[in-house]
């Protein structure tokens, strides 16, 4: 039989651990909710930055998170994680660099990418460049124009327009898993030994 100075403190223990773990959900939901995100990269639109099996961390404090404000704002050259500007109920979020903000004058022509007139990286993988020709046209207020680092699969400002900045959901961070798509069913030994061990831990430039 338990005695009642010994319930009180059962009582005591029980609010107190039932307070740890009230807050430990409670912090768990506000970073994963203003502070810290992830992402799988699906296709092959950023190779090679980012390869198909690439889990990411984005870091939604970067730019701003609900009431939190912006450590920054969005730079060229940034890799940013943003809802796909559609009017679906269910989200779609891409992963893309930012090639120009809102001012700038965007073109595309001859496998060329030119921001204000000044050539900038087109494409960082080895697959070539889709024949594209784009602009000039000027990037309007608020907007963004992104492109993926490997031109010829990316789905991007070429085909669906400006990017409105309120779609911006934070920075592409790091690398914390690699696995290509073809050991994602495979078993757990399998996976060990498809683990793209050399890329965990890299940072996204």
């Amino acid at each position: 039989m338990i005695s009642p100075g010994n319930k009180s403190a059962v009582k005591k223990r029980i609010g107190d651990h039932g307070g740890i773990i009230l807050a430990a959900i409670v912090g768990a939901l506000v970073l994963k909710t203003f502070v810290i995100g992830a992402i799988r990269v699906p296709s092959e639109s950023m190779e090679t930055t980012l390869l198909p099996g690439d889990c990411v961390l984005i870091n939604k404090l970067a730019y701003g998170a609900g009431w939190l404000p912006a450590l920054r704002t969005v730079q060229r050259g940034d890799v940013i994680v943003f809802r796909f500007p559609d009017d679906s109920a269910d989200p779609v979020y891409f992963v893309k660099r930012c090639v120009a903000l809102g001012g700038d004058m965007i073109e595309i022509r001859e496998g060329r990418c030119l921001v204000n007139d000044k050539p900038v990286p087109y494409g960082s993988s080895g697959n070539g460049r889709r024949d594209t020709q784009f602009g000039p046209i000027k990037v309007p207020s608020h907007y963004l124009f992104v492109l993926g680092d490997n031109p010829n699969k990316s789905y991007d400002s070429r085909e669906w327009g400006f990017l409105p900045l309120e779609d911006v959901v934070g920075s592409a961070m790091m690398i914390y898993w690699s696995l290509p798509d073809r050991a994602a069913s495979e078993n757990l030994i399998a996976r060990v030994v498809s683990m793209r061990w050399n890329r965990l831990g890299t940072i996204v430039r």
